[in-house]
């Protein structure tokens, strides 16, 4: 889209999911993955959680490394086969790939998953059932929602993720300082768990 009039028309305030203004008269909004990351993790480690296991969709090469010392920082391990990455198009695939991470003839298995990805999470955790291992006993979940979600919580999993109409408010907001003639600026969401929720409040 970079040179189309979507983004080169001047006189048109905008806002784009990025990590910085990308155009002029362009806001940022962008998600702050590292409080997520840590969130997760911090979750995981009280509940005992030892040996831990990501699945999502990662585009960047740095994402591996970032949560490979995030999960040793806290004293957990994260083996390299249990970052598992899976093309966004084929959901369906995370059903037999968290079946096969936790099935009972893996000779070590992980005590906490990650599902860092919400589209991934109803097929991801039909493979944990899959597989027989004990929710909440053997094995902790987090799985990623983008609130207020609709999809049921199926396992005993905790849920962490973004707040659309929080979102919503920040693009808004962003559109209403170009539209007062200051320059773009980045607007950064925090995760928040299910029962942090503005609504709740």
């Amino acid at each position: 889209l970079a040179q189309t009039a979507l983004i080169t028309r001047s006189g048109v305030p905008r806002v784009a999911f990025c990590r910085e203004p990308c155009a002029p008269e362009m806001g940022a909004v962008t998600f702050d993955a590292q409080a997520f990351r840590d969130k997760a993790l911090d979750y995981l480690a009280a509940q005992g959680c030892r040996r831990i296991a990501i699945l999502g969709n990662f585009a960047s090469p740095q994402d591996e490394p970032l949560m490979t010392n995030s999960v040793r920082e806290r004293g957990m391990v994260m083996r390299p086969h249990w970052f598992l990455t899976l093309p966004p198009e084929r959901p369906e695939c995370a059903r037999k790939v968290a079946h096969l991470l936790l099935h009972a003839d893996q000779r070590e298995r992980p005590d906490g998953l990650v599902i860092a990805d919400d589209n991934l999470a109803d097929y991801a955790q039909m493979g944990v059932v899959d597989s027989g291992i004990r929710v909440g006993e053997e094995l902790h979940l987090l799985v990623h929602a983008n609130f207020p979600s609709p999809a049921p919580n199926l396992l005993q999993a905790r849920r962490l993720g973004y707040d659309a109409p929080t979102i919503l408010a920040a693009c808004l907001a962003s559109l209403d300082r170009l539209r007062a003639g200051a320059t773009p600026d980045v607007r950064v969401i925090e995760p928040v768990f299910d029962d942090e929720l503005p609504s709740n409040e």
